[in-house]
């Protein structure tokens, strides 16, 4: 199996937490989880936590400050998970969330077309409950 079909399998599978629910749907999906866990600092220690908490809260209300960090955030995360370049990591995410909705959702006040779009500001949240107390 090629590193980007492992990732592809590792961003799809249903979260054990919630019948069906997945990455998308389910905070508690293991990828997700381990995303949070890449913002706090768990993986490369406090300074990177700080420098995220930094870049989030400088980010602020301004959507595409604080999407630009989540997109290359966690494509550093899965590209360090599965020891892979960052720009493997990129295309094998966005081959795991190709879809497109038949009727644009809206999530969060935001308008959204993809389940990529959908899945960025899902950890776009997630971002913002990491710094939520700090604020």
């Amino acid at each position: 199996m090629t590193k980007k079909q492992a990732i592809i399998d590792a961003l799809t599978v249903e979260s054990s937490y919630t019948k069906g629910g997945t990455m998308i749907t389910c905070p508690n999906q293991f990828r997700r989880r381990m995303f949070r866990c890449w913002l706090d600092g768990s993986y490369l220690g406090q300074a990177h936590y700080q420098r995220n908490c930094q870049r989030i809260l400088e980010a602020g209300d301004h959507w595409g400050k604080l999407r630009s960090f989540v997109v290359e955030q966690f494509g550093e995360y899965i590209a360090h998970e599965f020891d892979c370049s960052r720009s493997t990591a990129v295309d094998a995410i966005k081959a795991a969330f190709p879809a497109e909705y038949a009727d644009p959702i809206e999530v969060r006040g935001v308008t959204v077309f993809t389940e990529l779009q959908h899945l960025t500001e899902e950890l776009m949240d997630d971002a913002r409950d990491l710094v939520a107390e700090v604020a």
